[in-house]
C-alpha cells in the first residue's frame, strides 16, 4: 500500500514538473502582420481591369456560349445604361432567344 501510494505521488510530481516545463518552454512570438504598400486608387482599377478584361472572353465562352467575335457588344451592353429604350429591345429579343431555345 504504501508503495503504491508512493508511486502515485511520485507519478504525480513527473507530470506537474513535466507539464510546468513545457510552459516554460513555449515563447509567445510576436505575430508581425504583413503590410502591402499602399497603391493609388487608380493604379489598382487599372490593374484590376487588365486582369478581368484576360478574364472575360473565357468566362463568356464557357457561362453564355458567346463568341469571341461579340465581346465588343458584350462591352458595349456592360457600358448601356438597364433602362435605355436600345437595351430594352435586346433584353426582349434576349428573352425571344431563350424561348427559342426552350422550343427546340
Amino acid at each position: 500500500m504504501k508503495l503504491r501510494t508512493i508511486l502515485v505521488l511520485l507519478l504525480a510530481v513527473v507530470c506537474v514538473v513535466s507539464a510546468d516545463a513545457r510552459s516554460r518552454k513555449r515563447k509567445v512570438k510576436a505575430v508581425v502582420a504583413n503590410t502591402v504598400p499602399a497603391v493609388p486608387g487608380d493604379t489598382f482599377s487599372y490593374a484590376q481591369g487588365l486582369l478581368q478584361g484576360r478574364m472575360l472572353p473565357p468566362y463568356l465562352q464557357r457561362q453564355f456560349n458567346v463568341d469571341t467575335a461579340y465581346v465588343a457588344d458584350v462591352v458595349r451592353g456592360m457600358n448601356a445604361t438597364p433602362d435605355s429604350e436600345e437595351a430594352k429591345r435586346a433584353i426582349a429579343y434576349a428573352a425571344g432567344l431563350q424561348i427559342a431555345a426552350m422550343n427546340e
